[in-house]
Parts: C-alpha cells; sequence; structure tokens
C-alpha cells in the first residue's frame, strides 16, 4: 500500500505541483496530500481512480509500479486513425476501440473470451439451422421442440458471457 504513497508523491513531484495545488485538483484536504506523503495514511480507492483520471495516470502504474506513468494518448494515435478510416468504423465502433485499448490486458483477455463465445454460439446455431427452415421474423417452420432448443441455447450463450463478466467484476 505505502508503494503506492510513493508513487503518488512521485507523480506530484513530477507534476511540479505542490501538495495545496494537488490537493485541490483532487478535491480532496492539503493535510490529506501531505499524510499520503508522509506514509501517515494509505491513499483510497476512490482517490486512487480521482489521481487517474484527474492527471491521466496508468493505473497499473499507480498501484504495482508497472508500465508508464501516463496513459497512451488514444485519440491522437496515427495508427488507430488509419484503421478508423480503412475500416470506415462508425464514431460508437471508435468509441468500442479506443475503450478497449484502454482496458488492462486482464480485462481486454475477458472481453476476448466473451466475444469467442458469442462468436462460437452464432456459429453452432448457423449449423444447427438449415437454410430456409428459420426465419427470425417467422417461427412458425419449427416444431415447439425446435423452439425450445433454439431458445435454451441462446439462454445458456447469454448465461456464459453473463458468467464471465461476472468474473471481471468479482
Amino acid at each position: 500500500m505505502y508503494n503506492i504513497n510513493k508513487r503518488v508523491k512521485e507523480l506530484r513531484k513530477y507534476l511540479n505541483l505542490s501538495q495545496s495545488a494537488f490537493a485541490k485538483k483532487l478535491g480532496v484536504a492539503t493535510s490529506s496530500v501531505g499524510n499520503w506523503d508522509v506514509n501517515i495514511r494509505p491513499v483510497k480507492p476512490i482517490h486512487i481512480t480521482a489521481i487517474c483520471n484527474v492527471f491521466n495516470v496508468n493505473e497499473e502504474w499507480l498501484l504495482h509500479g508497472t508500465g508508464e506513468m501516463f496513459k497512451k494518448d488514444i485519440d491522437n494515435n496515427p495508427a488507430l486513425t488509419q484503421i478508423v478510416k480503412e475500416y470506415s468504423l462508425s464514431t460508437t465502433q471508435t468509441k468500442f476501440m479506443k475503450a478497449f485499448l484502454s482496458l488492462t490486458n486482464e480485462q481486454k483477455d475477458t472481453i476476448i473470451e466473451a466475444m469467442q463465445i458469442m462468436v462460437n454460439a452464432t456459429f453452432e446455431k448457423e449449423q444447427s439451422i438449415q437454410p430456409n427452415t428459420y426465419n427470425s421474423c417467422n417461427d412458425e417452420n419449427l416444431s415447439t421442440a425446435e423452439k425450445r432448443a433454439l431458445i435454451n441455447r441462446e439462454l445458456d450463450d447469454e448465461e456464459k458471457v453473463l458468467q464471465i463478466a461476472k468474473k471481471e467484476i468479482l
């Protein structure tokens, strides 16, 4: 915990901010920053989040001392700009891509795992349904048992995705 305090002090000094100026930007008392500087009190998780957001600090660096001190500037990344243009990504798609790239590797892996489940489920669904036997707008060609089986598969797939999401949250 106290290594975090050392990194907060290092950040403050790097930014050439007094304890008072640093505290003001975070909306905390100057005494809180002073207590962090001399390891009297640990930095609370809410303040860690605030430090990362206000000063664009890489949370991995602040918590564990790994990686760069600051987050990469995704908005001004020429490679990302090229991909957006080349693939004609919409604003929403671009936001999702930026959000994904801002995640930790563990968070990225979790999302990739969830997406793989969805891709597999879609592929399995396509393989199990013969062409022209199911119309998403008109399922009257399916028997009741086939409808139940299809719904159960969809629910199972959704449950898998939710379980992965819960793992990430916990």
